[in-house]
Parts: structure tokens; C-alpha cells; sequence
């Protein structure tokens, strides 16, 4: 059974989590909570590993 690359799984869960957060902040009222607030540093910090691995495999790697 082959997996698929991790850069996407990292993209996939940094969706998820931007997602949530964009959920989370329509239901109160156009305002930022806490957990909003950390759901998108979540999600920043995933989407910036997920570039970083498809870098290192796409160019770095070949």
C-alpha cells in the first residue's frame, strides 16, 4: 500500500485547521477568538512545512 507524499497530508490537515478557524469565526460574529487565533497559526505553521517538504523533494531531492 503506498502513501501519499507527506507535504500533501501536512496541506491536507492546514486545510482542515483553516477550515475550523474560518468556521469558528463566522459563528461569533465576524470576531476573533482565542482558539481561532490558534487554529491559524495551526494552520500557517503546517502550510509553511508543507512547502518545505515539497521543496526539498522536488528540487532539492533530485
Amino acid at each position: 500500500m503506498k502513501f501519499p507524499p507527506t507535504e500533501y497530508i501536512f496541506a491536507a490537515i492546514a486545510l482542515i485547521l483553516f477550515t475550523i478557524a474560518a468556521r469558528d469565526y463566522f459563528k461569533a460574529g465576524n470576531t476573533i477568538s482565542i482558539a481561532c487565533k490558534i487554529r491559524l497559526r495551526l494552520a500557517v505553521i503546517f502550510i509553511i512545512v508543507a512547502i518545505g517538504l515539497f521543496i526539498l523533494h522536488n528540487f532539492i531531492g533530485k
